[in-house]
């Protein structure tokens, strides 16, 4: 047991009920061998992994007083995990490469019992550089079910000096068997002020930017990050908006042939069609936060203009189901619904908008 632990430099900012829980584990000597981290995509879950791989591998430096000081930043250990060099830290997701029959190759779309398998080849070893071996598996909800049950026999007889993290969006499609052989820490979404005094202190973003891309991340650091290194996101979900806008003022024929695109790019992406579906989800939340006059609440506050032209022709009672029907035909397509079926259905039964 660690009487005084200081940990100096978390990447993750947001989550300090998690950091504190971490925190506490590690000075009773109480991790767990696997966690599961849920909450909203790009929220931090990956962040948080990889703080506490850092911190599962990182020195442990006494200082003359007693105390035990972790650095997360200038840590050698630390720097080789941020920076995907460390041999014994991998972060698993759908776009990691696996061995099929001696093959390397790609599923972009499921984690296989084929990654399972080549984690479980690597887990038998002993750690080459560092004090354990983590295994991040991003995107949990994504496995097969004979890539769950690979993973839970792995689960129910750990390896010494071995563990696992696994993040998902939600805990609904991963089996119970899972989830009950895992320390499960929930991320909730963060404050909008927090992220906005973040992004200004660590990028240096004058107030207007910082409170523009802490608005549009809808409490996800990770979006907000991701934004400020990448201004093309916020590009292309002004491009989401506008597309929105056009499906619901345009012809049925219009209609079917997005919906015919989504299906072919659920096909090979399955993540970009859910987050396209948020994206309807997040734009009737807008249109019910103009109609109810509640603009300081609004995400995209640019399109604040073509919101109130839409809300005098939507009534509340379509709003509410048009969101209804999104989750329920999001839900459908997790259960393995027909795509093109249900993307068509969708397209039909959601309000058609006049243009004029």
């Amino acid at each position: 047991m660690i009487l005084a632990l200081e940990i100096l430099n978390w990447k993750t900012f947001g989550h300090s009920e998690i950091l504190r829980y971490i925190k506490k584990s590690v000075e009773q000597d109480r991790l767990s061998h696997a966690y599961l981290f849920t909450g909203p995509d790009r929220v931090g879950k990956t962040t948080v992994a990889i703080d506490l791989a850092c911190l599962i591998n990182a020195e442990h430096k006494t200082t003359k007083s007693g105390n035990v000081v972790v650095d997360l930043k200038n840590d050698r250990q630390a720097i080789r995990i941020r920076k995907g060099f460390h041999s014994d830290v991998k972060i698993i997701n759908n776009e990691t490469p696996c061995s099929v029959d001696g093959t390397e190759t790609k599923s972009r779309v499921n984690i296989s019992i084929e990654h399972i398998q080549d984690i479980k080849k690597e887990a038998s070893l002993k750690p080459f550089e560092g004090e354990a071996k983590v295994f991040i598996i991003e995107g949990a909800q994504n496995m097969t079910l004979e890539a769950s049950n690979a993973l839970l026999k792995i689960l129910e007889e750990p390896y010494d000096r071995v563990f696992f993290i696994l993040t998902t969006s939600s805990t609904a499609h991963l089996p119970e068997t899972i989830i009950s052989r895992c320390q499960v820490l929930s991320l909730r979404s963060v404050k909008k002020s927090e992220i906005s005094e973040k992004l200004s202190n660590i990028y240096g973003l004058d107030h207007s930017e910082s409170d523009n891309l802490s608005s549009l991340s809808r409490g996800r650091p990770g979006w907000a990050v991701s934004a400020v290194k990448d201004a093309t996101m916020v590009d292309s979900l002004s491009q989401l908006v506008n597309r929105i806008s056009d499906i619901m003022s345009g012809s049925l024929e219009e209609r079917f042939v997005y919906a015919r695109k989504l299906s072919n790019q659920f096909r090979t992406n399955r993540d970009e069609v859910y987050a396209e579906l948020d994206g309807w989800i997040d734009w009737f939340r807008e249109i019910a936060i103009s109609k109810n006059g509640l603009k300081q609440h609004l995400f995209f506050r640019q399109k604040e203009s073509n919101y109130l032209e839409i809300t005098e022709k939507l009534s509340q009672r379509q709003i509410v189901k048009a969101i209804n029907l999104l989750f329920e035909i999001r839900g459908n397509l997790k259960n393995n619904a027909i795509p093109r079926l249900a993307l068509e259905v969708l397209m039909v039964e959601l309000p058609f908008i006049d243009k004029n």
